[in-house]
């Protein structure tokens, strides 16, 4: 039975609108991502764009076939991707131990946090040689550069997330004697956890931007090395493999990311999400 609602026009009905499903946003989703590749394709093979800049999204497919099928892409992933794990993992437990001081003990962060923000500022590819020249060529320098890349987002968002916004509580734990420690704990962390995550997204994507920078910078290993290579030999494809690569990393680390947050977080879910 149709449903039918009434614009304050006599006589004049208008039929409800279904909301759209996620499913079909999904297939829309894909249906343009083919039509984009097959367009490219189509200009690349009547040589309506130079394949020297773009190159057929054919001949990409069978540089990345080809870059994992000679054994070089595999090796250079790994090491892409294990500097990337650890400076995220070391970079995370640093940010949310400093932001946990800061937040604990008011006074240290106004001493300190003028000094964080200032080291934010940085642009981190001119902070990148001067790790490479304290630590040396490989892989400490690559740690060095992708925990100083994903530290300060990670940090700052525990950070704003450990405040304190709803003073009753803080009144209430105060009158039953809670210790910093409870009111962390009790208060401040279960607050912050949907910040914590904002800041780990984060993280996570810097991390693999750090690793790729310390890779151009210096280092005999990964995918922003043998991407230089192919650059300097001009295999247009090859580098646009790589790229194509490095963006599958990035969306599946967003979404173990957001797996993980949806598991933690289950009582935190966006009120805007529908389940159709």
């Amino acid at each position: 039975m149709t449903i039918q609602a009434y614009d304050g026009a006599v006589g004049v009905p208008e039929v409800a609108k279904k909301p759209a499903s996620r499913y079909d946003d999904a297939i829309i989703s894909v249906v343009l991502g083919v039509a984009v590749i097959a367009l490219l394709e189509i200009l690349s093979r009547l040589e309506i764009l130079p394949r020297l800049i773009i190159p057929a999204p054919s001949e990409i497919a069978y540089a990345l076939y080809d870059g994992f099928r000679s054994g070089i892409f595999v090796s250079h992933t790994l090491s892409t991707l294990g500097s990337t794990a650890a400076g995220f993992v070391i970079g995370g437990i640093l940010a949310i131990t400093v932001a946990s001081l800061l937040a604990v003990v008011p006074r240290l962060e106004r001493i300190c946090l003028p000094y964080i923000v200032a080291l934010q500022t940085l642009p981190k590819i001119a902070v990148a040689p001067i790790l490479i020249l304290w630590f040396g060529y490989g892989m400490n320098a690559k740690f060095a550069i992708v925990v100083a890349v994903a530290f300060f987002p990670m940090m700052l968002n525990t950070l704003a997330g450990l405040r304190v916004r709803k003073r009753d509580e803080l009144d209430l734990m105060s009158s039953l004697g809670a210790t910093r420690y409870q009111v962390y704990r009790f208060i401040r962390l279960p607050n912050a956890l949907p910040f914590v995550f904002a800041g780990l997204h984060l993280g996570a994507i810097y991390s693999l931007l750090g690793a790729v920078t310390a890779e151009f910078l210096g280092s005999s290993s990964g995918l922003g090395y043998v991407m230089l290579q192919q650059r300097a030999m001009f295999n247009t494809p090859a580098v646009f493999a790589i790229l194509l690569l490095l963006m599958i990393i990035g969306t599946t680390l967003h979404l173990v990311m957001q797996f993980i947050e949806h598991r933690v977080l289950f009582w935190s879910r966006d009120a805007t999400e529908t389940s159709v």
